[in-house]
């Protein structure tokens, strides 16, 4: 008996031996967030319903919102319960296969003149090809990382999302600041009217005329009011929240100064895109699905022992005295069926070249939208400079001077219009170059998948340049 207790402690020793990785994720990175272990949490999950208690918190900032969506958001929820599956698969795919146990009774023995052969158990542990286990590992680590990459572009597109919509938002309090301001500018201007038309200076449809502008622009107000509404449901949704969870009434549009040389930025692009990253994980994953496919060649092994209780004689002389029997066996497996398993590699070998392929095609994709943001980033920071700065300030000039020449009857009416139109057409063009230029920082942001690097200040640049010189 000891000799049994003996070699089943062998066998179960070696089989609890795992190949070691060249990586270890530590116990943190596997445990599960709190939000799956909750079981309050899941119920809520499951019922589709939304924590309003959570919802409830204070935003105050695009900041907090982010924060706020970093934490709580269901599809970076999913993108984080999906890596850490990624990872929890990396120790069954480094353990052995598990031990068999076997029982054996003769039911029916061919020499009955001999005494019963009474009943045997064993126990066998197959051994996989040198090395599968240990790559089966890596493939499954690199899986992981690819994993945490795929979360990693989550959060950047949350983040990218909760900021255009923020930008749409932030603009149409602009906007509607913009309009009743202009609506407040017609009502003077009709008081000014009516003057002139009491004392005959001007006829009817002047007034009239002015009435159906105001009307107009109160109709436009009133639209933007309404699109206010939607647009808030819209940002709600892109950080996770119910449509009509609470929001700043006074989005403030924060545009950093960044640094927007192309070679720079192509560079952490290169390194930085969390697509990429992925990908390229992937592939280190698929070369490792190659050499897995190739140790399909090589046979397993099999280790065991076996255990007779009330043998023979005969078969206890066979084993040095006694009632009992103690064997080994040794086995392993033929490889014979080659077609299968070239097949096998043939089918990896594509698949890594297709992960390849696709990397070359999402670099080429995101150079080009690499042109094309830093294009928009250019686009609507001269269009800030020309509408928000100097068109806007010349058609308020040219309104103010327009409006006082009218007073005195040396301007006409059509001039004054004009000018009013010219002046809410520039102010509102610098609102939406302002959101367009957030809008499209964010989604370069998104591409290189980390904040962009400030832009030097002139003082810094023209030491870099005076030591340069020197």
């Amino acid at each position: 008996m000891i000799r049994l207790i003996a070699a089943a402690a062998a066998i179960f020793l070696v089989a609890s031996c795992a190949s070691p990785l060249d990586e270890r994720w530590s116990h943190d990175e596997q445990a599960l967030p709190a939000w799956i272990t909750e079981g309050g949490s899941l119920l809520v999950a499951e019922r589709g319903e939304t924590p309003r208690r959570a919802e409830a918190a204070s935003i105050d900032s695009l900041d907090a919102l982010i924060a706020w969506a970093m934490e709580r958001h269901p599809a970076l929820q999913a993108a984080e319960a999906r890596w850490h599956a990624a990872l929890n698969r990396i120790t069954p795919a480094r353990t052995l296969p598990e031990p068999q146990a076997s029982y054996r009774v003769a039911v029916e023995q061919i020499e009955r003149d001999r005494e019963p052969l009474g009943h045997t158990v064993g126990i066998t542990q197959a051994f996989p090809w040198f090395g599968t286990l240990e790559l089966s590992g890596e493939m499954r680590s690199s899986e992981a990382r690819a994993a945490a990459e795929a979360y990693r572009r989550t959060q950047w597109e949350v983040s990218q999302a909760i900021k255009e919509a923020w930008a749409d938002y932030a603009y149409l309090h602009g906007a509607a600041a913009i309009l009743r301001e202009q609506i407040a500018l017609l009502d003077q201007l009709e008081n000014v009217v009516r003057a002139r038309y009491r004392t005959a200076q001007v006829d009817q449809r002047e007034l009239v005329r002015l009435q159906i502008e105001r009307d107009a622009l109160e109709n436009e107000l009133l639209d933007t009011i309404d699109m206010v509404s939607a647009v808030k449901g819209r940002l709600n949704a892109a950080a996770g929240r119910s449509a009509n969870a609470a929001l700043p009434e006074d989005p403030m549009l924060p545009v950093p100064e960044v640094d927007l040389l192309e070679d720079r930025l192509a560079a952490i692009l290169h390194v930085s895109n969390p697509s990429l990253g992925a990908m390229r994980h992937e592939l280190a994953a698929r070369r490792q699905a190659i050499q897995l496919a190739e140790k399909r060649f090589h046979p397993e092994f099999m280790l065991g022992i076996e255990y007779g209780v009330n043998t023979s004689k005969r078969m206890a002389g066979m084993d040095g005295g006694g009632d009992d029997m103690l064997g080994a066996m040794i086995g392993l497996t033929l490889p014979v069926w080659t077609d299968s398993y070239e097949a096998g590699v043939s089918e990896a070998m594509a698949e890594w070249g297709a992960v390849l392929r696709g990397i070359a095609d999402e670099g080429n994709r995101l150079q080009s939208e690499l042109k094309m943001a830093l294009y928009n980033i250019r686009d609507a920071r001269r269009r800030i400079d020309l509408f928000g700065t100097r068109l806007r300030v010349r058609a308020e000039q040219v309104l103010h001077t327009t409006e006082a020449a009218y007073r005195t009857g040396t301007a006409g009416f059509s001039d004054l219009i004009e000018a009013q139109r010219e002046a809410l057409e520039y102010a509102l063009g610098g609102v939406r170059a302002e959101a367009d230029l957030f809008r499209a920082i964010a989604r370069l942001e998104a591409m290189i998948g980390q904040a962009l690097p400030s832009e030097p200040s002139d003082a810094s640049t023209s030491s870099s340049e005076s030591e340069t010189s020197s």
